[in-house]
C-alpha cells in the first residue's frame, strides 16, 4: 500500500500534498483541478503509473534531493497543462526521466539508443 511514516497524520499530509500540487498548478497556469480531485487521485494511486513502484507520499526534507519513489504530479502531455484528463501521479524517478518530453522526443531517444546498440 501507500507508505506513510506517521499514520496518525495521514489526513493532514494528504491535504498538505494536494494543496502543494494545487498551488503549483495555479502558478504554472492552465489549471482546472480541484483539491478534492487531487486528494481522490492520491487515494487511488498507491503505485507509480509508469514503473508500478510503491509511491512514497512523505515529504522530502527541504534542500535534500527527492527520493526516487517520491510521488509527483505529472502533466501527461506537457503542453496540455494541468487538467483532470491530463495528470497522473508518478514517481520522481520516472517524472525526471520523462521531463517535458513529447512522444516524439521520447521516440527519438529510443531510436538513438537502439542505433548505438546496433553499431557497438
Amino acid at each position: 500500500g501507500v507508505k506513510d511514516s506517521r499514520t496518525g497524520r495521514k489526513h493532514y499530509q494528504k491535504q498538505r500534498m494536494a494543496g502543494s500540487w494545487e498551488t503549483r498548478t495555479h502558478a504554472n497556469g492552465r489549471i482546472n483541478i480541484s483539491i478534492e480531485f487531487l486528494c481522490a487521485l492520491r487515494e487511488s494511486t498507491p503505485n507509480c503509473k509508469c514503473c508500478n513502484k510503491v509511491l512514497d507520499y512523505d515529504y522530502a526534507p527541504v534542500g535534500s534531493r527527492p527520493r526516487a519513489d517520491l510521488a509527483t504530479l505529472d502533466k501527461v502531455v506537457p503542453l496540455d497543462g494541468y487538467n483532470p484528463s491530463n495528470v497522473a501521479i508518478i514517481c520522481f524517478n520516472c517524472n525526471r526521466k520523462k521531463d517535458n518530453s513529447t512522444l516524439a522526443d521520447l521516440q527519438m531517444i529510443i531510436d538513438y539508443i537502439r542505433a548505438q546498440k546496433e553499431t557497438s
